[in-house]
């Protein structure tokens, strides 16, 4: 399909850029050219449908279709079981895993009009189906986090609250900011019943840790690996993890 090309190509840019303006240029042109070219070889309305579709997709949108992985360490002390904070430290343990992926974005002022449109109406309550579009939606982007965690072989996973702090649904309709959170829960959750072979998966809850609870203890899922909610810093307990020996 047009949109797992898209994506692909996506994540390999990101992966060979550095990060600076010049750099998101490059990825924008680059795109746009490879558009091009992807546009003049279509046969078949089916195909072309697709890549309508997908062109009126912006890169923002795009990238919640992708991830990407790299093996690294922390290099500063922001661990608690460190005497000192934000100082260099030696390589120790294993490597971490680093997986960059993003969200649905409902904050930034250029994408999330369109975002929000896709799920609430301007009287600001959900439309027809949005809630199982937009989990869909995030257990796609589940399933490529999860795939880059297993095709490196981590067994023991701290995830950050994708989609789920209180900036990230900030802009949502005031009554159903709480209902957006347990929606993208839900839909991490629905994604760990699947057999990833972890072992442990501990999910930086903070400001949601009640509503996380909740649907922990609701009896709705069927998990294969242990769960831990928890309000450390996701990075600070990587690091520990990591010292440990868990991979």
């Amino acid at each position: 399909r047009s949109e797992k090309a898209a994506a692909l190509w996506l994540a390999e840019r990101l992966a060979e850029q550095s990060k600076d303006w010049k750099s998101e240029v490059h990825i924008t042109k680059s795109f746009i050219s490879w558009m091009s070219a992807k546009r003049s070889g279509i046969r078949g309305m089916k195909e072309r449908a697709e890549l309508d579709t997908l062109l009126s997709y912006s890169l923002s949108e795009i990238a919640t279709l992708c991830c990407t992985t790299i093996k690294g360490y922390v290099l500063s002390a922001s661990s608690l079981s460190e005497n000192t904070s934000n100082q260099v430290i030696s390589n120790r343990g294993i490597p971490i895993v680093f997986v960059q992926a993003t969200a649905p974005d409902f904050r930034s002022p250029e994408i999330r009009g369109v975002e929000l449109g896709k799920y609430f109406s301007n009287s600001g309550i959900w439309l027809s189906g949005a809630k199982e579009a937009l989990g869909l939606r995030m257990r796609h982007l589940w399933r490529c986090i999860f795939t880059g965690f297993q095709q490196n072989k981590v067994s023991v996973l701290s995830l950050t609250p994708l989609g789920m702090r209180p900036q990230d649904v900030q802009h949502a309709p005031e009554k159903e900011k709480m209902e957006l959170v347990i929606v993208m829960l839900k839909s991490l959750f629905l994604t760990l019943e699947d057999p990833w072979g972890f072992t442990q998966v501990y999910l930086q809850m903070n400001d949601f840790m009640e509503v996380g609870q909740d649907e922990v203890e609701s009896g709705n899922y069927t998990f294969l690996t242990s769960v831990c909610l928890h309000s450390r810093d996701a990075k600070s307990l990587s690091v520990d993890l990591s010292n440990a020996g868990h991979a």
